[in-house]
């Protein structure tokens, strides 16, 4: 079973400590393998769930729209660019995944 992530100390930022030592040390081999791969996770909901709702408001945009041109416009140079960017963005992170 795998073991809990090491939680942060508490910190009072009203009254730090000048005595609180935050060590990398602390940070165990598979917390930083544990972590990396929630951050991925996080990053990938975040990018998606972006594109969809990107994705929305250009529909909503077109249903009102009334002139044909903008709508093709609207459509090639945002929604191709971002799903472009999505696509290396999630290729990025998702492919120098370590095997």
């Amino acid at each position: 079973m795998d073991e809990p992530i090491a939680s942060p100390p508490d910190i009072n930022f009203a009254n730090p400590s000048p005595d609180i030592e935050l060590s990398i040390e602390k940070i165990s081999p598979k917390d930083t393998l544990r972590l990396q791969e929630q951050t991925r996770t996080w990053l990938a909901i975040t990018l998606v769930v972006g594109l969809e709702v990107t994705f929305a408001a250009i529909g909503i945009f077109i249903y009102f729209a009334q002139d044909d041109s903008i709508k093709r416009e609207l459509i090639t140079l945002v929604l191709t660019s971002e799903v472009t960017l999505v696509s290396s963005a999630l290729g990025f992170y998702f492919g120098s995944k370590e095997r």
